[in-house]
């Protein structure tokens, strides 16, 4: 591996295959990945699911994919490797994180007016803690955690939601 210059700072980066990958089409290349899977997840989910429960399949989705592809996914592989060294694909990927933010935040506050999601916390801070949760959750895939640790992870970033509301909404059988 070759040493670059992709950051301001006096010490070289080293090149990784991401940044190779990166360098061919990054903008394109991201936004094809954003379009496929989480804008296409985003607005499948919306449209056919109540907001909690499109919060929580979000989730375990997620979970399933992190369980079955460790390597992680371009979006956060890209954030962990080039996000700070590069404007093109920082600006996508903050835009990737944004659009994820914007659909916690409706679906809670869709979900909060329902009763099926609890009122008493701040849509907007709980959907930032729920991209980071899920930015996690790929993180310690590709870092291969333990299944309990994924699964523990995620019981706690649904557990954000609060109690489930009264019979009928949002309400698991006993």
């Amino acid at each position: 591996m070759s040493a670059t210059s992709l950051d301001t700072g006096s010490t070289p980066v080293v090149a990784s295959p991401w940044h190779q990958v990166l360098a061919k089409a990054p903008k394109a290349l991201l936004h094809d990945h954003l379009d496929g899977g989480l804008r296409a997840r985003t607005a499948r989910l919306e449209r056919d699911l109540p907001p909690r429960k499109a919060i929580e399949t979000f989730i375990s989705e997620i979970l399933a994919l992190s369980r079955l592809d460790r390597r992680g996914c371009l979006m956060v592989n890209s954030m962990l490797e080039a996000a700070g060294s590069d404007g093109d694909i920082g600006t996508v990927l903050r835009e990737g994180l944004a659009e994820l933010e914007r659909f916690f935040s409706r679906c809670l506050k869709a979900g909060q007016r329902d009763g099926s999601i609890a009122g008493d916390g701040a849509p907007a801070d709980i959907a930032r803690l729920l991209v980071a949760a899920v930015m996690g959750l790929r993180i310690l895939a590709r870092a291969r955690a333990s299944p309990a640790l994924l699964e523990g992870a995620t019981r706690q970033a649904l557990a954000l939601l609060g109690a489930r509301g009264p019979a009928g909404i949002g309400r698991r059988a006993p």
